[in-house]
């Protein structure tokens, strides 16, 4: 109901509420093959899919290993 309307019941109230819902999804399959294949549902998806972007496996992206390690280890 928060995705679609933009309203949620609270626990033990009676009253609906609106809210501004923003959802971050990840990944590292492809859903578009998943629905097909019936083993994710299609209706979640659509709700999901407003903006895709797509960033390559680090594994592709080699030169961002070191810096990436190094803020991390500095945290």
């Amino acid at each position: 109901m928060a995705l679609e309307q933009g309203e949620i019941e609270i626990l033990g109230d009676n009253r609906l509420r609106r809210v501004d819902v923003r959802l971050l999804a990840a990944t590292n399959k492809t859903l578009e093959q998943m629905v097909a294949g019936g083993r994710f549902r299609e209706g979640l998806y659509h709700r999901l899919n407003g903006v895709q972007i797509y960033l390559a496996p680090l594994r592709e992206r080699r030169m961002d290993i070191a810096p990436s390690a190094e803020y991390f280890l500095n945290q």
